[in-house]
């Protein structure tokens, strides 16, 4: 027979790794839940358009939900993002979150149809491939 020790140290074990297994697949679960849907829903379906004279379309494509959560909290990460996605195009060289650029058509955003527009025509300093 075992003693009253052994067997509360045997318990004590089986009853630590039920619980760190309990608690590593909870996290787990989690975790994946938390990347397929909760940042889908927030940060998903958003579109990113480069568009040129009379609306001609240069590129759509869509915005990962990952890359729409760091450029939406990060203000550096935003623009230096446009403009990397204008550069086969034109070369930007203003600031293209400024006021200006918005309130001149640079830069369009909707919210509502998750949608970020640049229209290249617009650049204050068009380059001669734009």
């Amino acid at each position: 027979m075992m003693s009253f020790l052994e067997n509360l140290y045997t318990a004590i074990i089986q009853n630590g790794i039920y619980d760190i297994l309990k608690i590593m697949i909870g996290f787990i679960f989690a975790r994946f839940l938390y990347e397929k849907y909760i940042v889908d829903f927030f940060w998903g379906g958003w579109r990113i358009k480069v568009i040129k004279k009379e609306g001609e379309i240069l590129m759509e494509r869509d915005i990962s939900p990952t890359v729409k959560k760091l450029i939406s909290n990060n203000e550096k990460e935003y623009s230096e993002y446009l403009k990397s996605v204008t550069s086969p195009y034109c070369w930007i060289k203003t600031d293209i979150l400024s006021p200006q650029s918005i309130q001149s058509g640079l830069l369009t955003k909707d919210d509502e149809q998750k949608m970020i527009i640049i229209d290249i025509s617009k650049n204050n300093e068009p380059e001669k491939n734009c």
